[in-house]
């Protein structure tokens, strides 16, 4: 379930061209659920993985990915909007000094090698920060990486900022499971459906939950009648 209060209603234009809309759905906090995590990696669908680089089992599952050939994200944590939330031991916080940013996101790439792109974990805070922002952006250009706004606050400067240094970036339009039930997630897979219809794609995030592999599992038929699924990296522009 996401961290943080979270909008919907965002979608980001993106490019048709396919003879069927594309849509991306993403996994995030990968790497704190065994089970759950393996039985989605069982997936016969082609979803895109965000592990987070502290989680206990993150080499195992992301070798387990790699390995069936699925995108694989570093999965980035990031100072909240709030204190209530804990992001983890090795967030990134806007207090940050640049050099600090880039030693914590260096650990961050070791832990997860298998990564090409990376998304937000939290954040409400960071993203909205555009000195922070853009040396976290300007690491990941660095590394080729493509950069996933999980868009947790409307005034994330993550797409603008990526677009600025040329970092190929695509913002998340829709959550699947902020209601851990199995008609309401089927419902938001409808939902990214008719975007990816009107928009040419859309890019969805779904985490590691029961409610979640059954709604995957129940809707694999629709979302092959009706889009392509691709990784995340086909949509960053």
């Amino acid at each position: 379930m996401p961290s943080q209060p979270v909008h919907q209603d965002d979608v980001r234009p993106t490019t048709a061209g396919t003879s069927r809309p594309r849509v991306a759905i993403i996994i995030d906090d990968m790497g704190h659920h065994l089970e759950l995590g393996n039985q989605l990696l069982d997936l016969d669908l082609n979803l895109t993985f965000a592990f987070l680089p502290d989680a206990p089992f993150t080499a195992q599952q992301a070798a387990a990915a790699f390995a069936k050939g699925r995108e694989i994200l570093l999965h980035l944590p990031m100072e909240p909007g709030s204190t209530a939330w804990n992001p983890g031991k090795s967030a990134l916080y806007v207090r940050d000094t640049p050099d600090l940013i880039r030693e914590k996101m260096a650990r961050m790439f070791a832990a997860v090698p298998q990564a090409t792109g990376a998304n937000n974990h939290m954040g409400s805070r960071f993203t909205t920060d555009g000195a922070a922002m853009r040396v976290v952006l300007a690491t990941l250009k660095d590394r080729s990486f493509f950069f996933i706004d999980s868009y947790t606050a409307r005034g994330s400067l993550g797409l603008a900022m990526a677009r600025q240094l040329a970092v190929p970036a695509a913002r998340r339009n829709i959550f699947l499971d902020n209601v851990h039930d199995i008609g309401t997630i089927c419902r938001q897979i409808e939902e990214l459906v008719v975007i990816a219809e009107k928009k040419g794609a859309a890019i969805a995030i779904g985490h590691p939950n029961r409610a979640t592999l059954k709604a995957l599992t129940e809707c694999e038929e629709r979302l092959r009648a009706t889009v392509e699924i691709v990784n995340a990296r086909q949509l960053a522009d």
